[in-house]
């Protein structure tokens, strides 16, 4: 029996040897008030590559730790036996063959160790190296702030770029009006409302942008409340769409519901929708344009398509700036990514909340929930 135990403790006194050796991180104990070097492990040792520590007090194997704080955290370890956990610190190592000062970073471990009887011994250390990690998050990191800063750059160029455009484009439609006025011939009558008609498109595509803008930049858009009739806004809409779209456009719902909203604005919210309800919906399926009342005081709008539905994943960031479906990414058509954006804007503008549902078997329905007064 006694032989077995002498053998188990050489086993395992073995085992604890080869896995000191062999381990990846590394390891080290100091001993004695002075912080003596009494084992090392092969990893350690690599980082002080051509230095002797063993049989060494640390402040004597390492001088150019005497300006950093880890002479008094391991000393504080072992007198108060509590233990010390750094996450990322760095460690200033002499690199002798190079001639200079490295900076490395460390997650390390001090432990106390105790003798026998209890007493203190000496401070166990444990450490991995993860400078390549810290350092290419830092590169990450400079990056992203880097491309955030050309982002606000150019948001700022397209905001003034913008806004500079309104006033040529104002003046061209002013001037187009009044030849459309002064000439009677009907065909050149004609060619001057195409002109008009255009030229509200662009205006309505810039103001899209800055307001979309705006809604990054978390400021909420100022809205024109008055008297609206839903039905009005809707079938005006609507009628204005079905000249680009045809007769895929059907709308159903109660007769009449007059309330206190931005007109404009309303109707901006149901031409993105069903626009975006057209281009990227199936083509051989209506798109139809609902709304009901929610007890005393709220309404609902719903839009509804057929076609490849919405993953839940990417519902979840549908309306944020520039994001877009898969669907709406690999579509024929093209856009700014801005439309859902303005959509969800202007709805919270008016007190409201937009959602949506979509499945394979029931196509893509976006709900909007109103209250009566904005």
């Amino acid at each position: 029996m006694k032989k077995r135990s002498e053998l188990n403790f050489r086993y395992n006194q073995q085992l604890l040897k080869t896995l000191f050796k062999l381990s990846p991180a590394a390891m080290a104990m100091w001993t004695g008030p002075d912080l003596v070097y009494e084992v090392v492990n092969p990893k350690y040792q690599s980082i002080f590559e051509g230095r002797e520590l063993l049989g060494k007090p640390f402040r004597e194997a390492l001088p150019e730790f005497s300006d950093q704080p880890y002479m008094k955290l391991i000393q504080s370890v072992l007198e108060t036996g509590e233990p010390y956990l750094g996450h990322e610190m760095k460690w200033f190592i002499y690199e002798p063959k190079k001639n200079n000062v490295r900076e490395y970073y460390f997650d390390f471990y001090f432990l106390r160790v105790n003798d026998q009887t209890g007493n203190p011994y000496g401070v166990f250390n444990y450490a991995f190296d993860v400078t390549d990690r810290v350092v290419r998050r830092k590169e990450l990191e400079q990056v992203i702030q880097e491309l955030q800063r050309e982002r606000e750059i150019r948001e700022k160029f397209v905001s003034t770029l913008s806004h500079d455009l309104m006033t040529p484009l104002s003046i061209a439609k002013m001037s187009a009006q009044m030849l459309a006025r002064k000439n009677t011939d009907s065909q050149f009558t004609q060619k001057f409302k195409g002109i008009v008609d255009n030229i509200d498109r662009a205006e309505g595509m810039i103001r899209n942008l800055l307001d979309a803008n705006r809604i990054k930049a978390g400021q909420k858009l100022t809205l024109d409340i008055k008297p609206c009739d839903l039905c009005d806004i809707i079938e005006a809409a609507l009628k204005d769409l079905e000249s680009l779209h045809g007769n895929r456009l059907v709308f159903t719902g109660d007769q009449e519901i007059i309330g206190q909203w931005d007109c404009q604005a309303l109707r901006r919210v149901i031409e993105n929708l069903v626009t975006n309800a057209v281009k990227y919906g199936s083509d051989s399926s209506p798109v139809k344009v609902g709304i009901r009342r929610l007890g005393h005081d709220e309404i609902e709008i719903s839009v509804h398509n057929e076609g490849n539905p919405i993953s839940v994943e990417d519902q979840k960031t549908i309306f944020e700036f520039n994001k877009r479906a898969p669907s709406a990414a690999v579509s024929i058509t093209t856009g700014w990514g801005l439309g859902l954006t303005l959509v969800r804007g202007l709805v919270e503008a008016h007190g409201g909340k937009i959602s949506l549902k979509s499945s394979e078997a029931e196509g893509t329905t976006f709900f909007i929930c109103l209250p009566l007064k904005a």
